[in-house]
C-alpha cells in the first residue's frame, strides 16, 4: 500500500530506467515569447540520451512487469521516426531482452530513430503504410511464432500507451507537484501532445485523484479525425484498476484541441516557420511530429484568449529530438 497526497494506492513495482526529476525552466522574456511570462516547460527531452522523451516513463512500468512475467521479448509497433519503437529498442538492449519492431515505412529511410532502432539492436518488420493499419494483428502473429521458438514474448501497444504505460504520467504529476514547492510557484494549467493518449490520460487520472484541481489540455497531433475522450476514459479507468482506487473519476474537465491539420507528421509552412524561430530565440529545440505542432497549437490559442489556458501554464516537452533529425528541411 502506497499513499500518495493522503490517498492510498496499490502501486505496481516499475524501473529506474530514466533520469527523473527532469527540470522545469521559465520561458527567457523576449520579443517572441512577449506577453507570455508564465510560460513553463518540463523537459522530459531530458529524460536521457538514448531513451529521450514521454516513451520512457511508460516503459518503466511496461518492462518492470515483463521481467517479473519472464517475457524475453518486446514487440512494438509505430511509424519510421517512432520515438517509442526506438525508447523501446534502447530498453530491450539494456535490460538483455530481444526487440522486435513493426515499423511502418520503408527499410532504406536510414535516419533519425529508424538508424537508432537498427543500432540497439532491434530486429525491425516494414510494412508498406497502407498496410499498417493491421500491426496488431502482425505483433500477436509474432508473439505466436515467438512462442513456437520457446520464447515468451510481449506486445507494446503503439506509444506504450496502455494501463499500465498511463501510470508513468501520473508517476510524473506527482514529480511535479514536488517541483512546485520547491520552484515556488503552482501550475495553474498543464499542456501535453496527444497521440496515443496515455501521457494525457496520466496526468489527468493523477490530477483527480489527487484533488490537485489543475486544468489539464491535450493538443491532439495525431488525427483530427479521432475521438480521443473514449481512449482516455477508457485509460483512466483501466490504471485506476491497476491502483485499486475504487471512487469514482470525474470525467467533466478533458480538455482537447485540435492541431493535426491532416495527419501525424503533417505541418503547416506557418508552424514550420513558428519552430524555426522558436528553436533560435529560446535554444530549445521542438520537433515537427509532436512538441513543435503542440507548443504551436497552445500558442494560437493563447493568443485567442481561449479560457482553457490560465494563470501560469506548464507544457511537457515530451521529445522527439532524433526524429527532428530526419525532417532538416523544417530547419533549414
Amino acid at each position: 500500500m502506497i499513499i500518495s497526497g493522503g490517498v492510498p494506492m496499490i502501486r505496481p513495482n516499475k524501473l529506474e530506467l530514466a533520469n527523473t526529476p527532469t527540470p522545469i525552466q521559465r520561458l527567457r522574456e523576449s520579443d517572441f515569447v512577449k506577453g507570455y511570462k508564465n510560460f513553463y516547460i518540463k523537459r522530459d527531452d531530458y529524460t536521457g540520451v538514448e531513451v529521450s522523451g514521454n516513451k520512457i516513463r511508460k516503459l518503466e512500468y511496461i518492462a518492470a512487469d515483463a521481467l517479473e512475467k519472464g517475457e524475453e521479448v518486446l514487440i512494438t509497433c509505430g511509424g519510421i521516426q517512432s520515438n517509442h519503437c526506438r525508447a523501446t529498442a534502447t530498453v530491450a538492449a539494456r535490460l538483455g531482452l530481444k526487440c522486435h519492431l513493426i515499423v511502418s515505412g520503408e527499410k532504406s529511410d536510414n535516419l533519425g530513430n529508424n538508424i537508432l532502432d537498427q543500432i540497439f539492436g532491434a530486429e525491425i518488420t516494414f510494412v508498406p503504410p497502407a498496410e499498417f493499419g493491421g500491426y496488431m494483428d502482425i505483433m500477436e502473429s509474432l508473439k505466436a511464432t515467438y512462442a513456437e521458438k520457446g520464447m515468451k514474448a510481449r506486445t507494446i501497444t503503439l506509444g506504450a500507451s496502455d494501463a499500465l504505460g498511463t501510470l508513468g504520467y501520473f508517476s510524473a504529476f506527482e514529480e511535479i507537484l514536488g517541483q512546485e514547492k520547491t520552484l515556488g510557484v503552482q501550475f495553474d494549467t498543464i499542456c501535453t501532445t496527444v497521440g496515443s493518449a496515455g501521457t494525457y490520460a496520466g496526468l489527468y487520472l493523477a490530477n483527480q485523484i489527487l484533488g490537485a484541481g489543475k486544468n489539464i489540455v491535450g493538443i491532439n497531433i495525431y488525427d483530427k479525425n479521432n475521438d480521443y475522450e473514449p481512449l482516455i476514459k477508457d485509460l483512466v479507468r483501466q490504471a485506476s484498476g491497476i491502483l485499486q482506487y475504487d471512487k469514482a473519476i470525474d470525467f467533466n474537465s478533458i480538455h482537447l484541441m485540435e492541431y493535426a491539420y491532416t495527419g501525424y507528421g503533417q505541418i503547416s509552412e506557418e508552424n514550420a516557420s513558428f519552430i524555426k524561430a522558436f528553436t533560435k530565440d529560446q535554444g530549445i529545440l521542438l520537433d515537427p511530429v509532436y512538441t513543435g505542432k503542440a507548443f504551436y497549437g497552445m500558442v494560437q490559442e493563447l493568443n485567442k484568449n481561449n479560457h482553457l489556458l490560465r494563470g501560469n501554464v506548464l507544457f511537457i516537452h515530451t521529445g522527439g529530438i532524433f526524429g527532428a533529425l530526419a525532417r532538416s528541411e523544417v530547419y533549414l
